[in-house]
Order: structure tokens, then C-alpha cells, then sequence
């Protein structure tokens, strides 16, 4: 009898043993946003924010393409001439 026990003991042991390593071999990594009650998986949240961050380039205007370094070197250049003209 007792024999009986020790055995369905060590087969649930095993059996816990066996779930925890299945567990590890896919680990799921958690993050907690803040305000909020509920975890989610890190990659889920990553490709949530990817989504959203590629809806706002999407919708945002392109940033003018300029000289400005050049335009600001020739306004310095008149303005230095216009000084040492007076």
C-alpha cells in the first residue's frame, strides 16, 4: 500500500516536472503597461507599438528637404559685408 503511494507521489512530481520544463522550452516574457490591471506578452505589446508606429508615418507629412546650412552661411556672409560696410 504504501508503495502504491510513494509511486503516485513520484508520478505526480514527474508529471509537475514535465509541465515546468515544457513551460521553459517556450518562455513567455510579460509586461504590465502602465495604467493598466492586465499583463501582456512583450512581443505582442512590441507589435502593437510597431502598428501604431508605422500608422503615425503613414499619416505624417514628410520633413521639408533644405539648405539650410548653406542658406545660413550666405546670410552670415551678408550680414558680416553689411557690417563692415557702415
Amino acid at each position: 500500500m504504501q508503495q502504491q503511494e510513494h509511486q503516485d507521489q513520484l508520478k505526480t512530481i514527474l508529471e509537475d516536472l514535465q509541465y515546468q520544463i515544457l513551460a521553459l522550452q517556450k518562455p513567455q516574457l510579460m509586461y504590465k503597461p502602465p495604467d493598466s490591471e492586465e499583463y501582456v506578452k512583450v512581443t505582442d505589446y512590441l507589435d502593437s507599438i510597431e502598428m501604431r508606429l508605422r500608422a503615425l508615418e503613414k499619416d505624417s507629412h514628410k520633413a521639408p528637404r533644405t539648405n539650410h546650412g548653406e542658406r545660413l552661411t550666405k546670410l552670415e556672409q551678408k550680414i558680416n559685408d553689411s557690417s563692415t560696410n557702415i
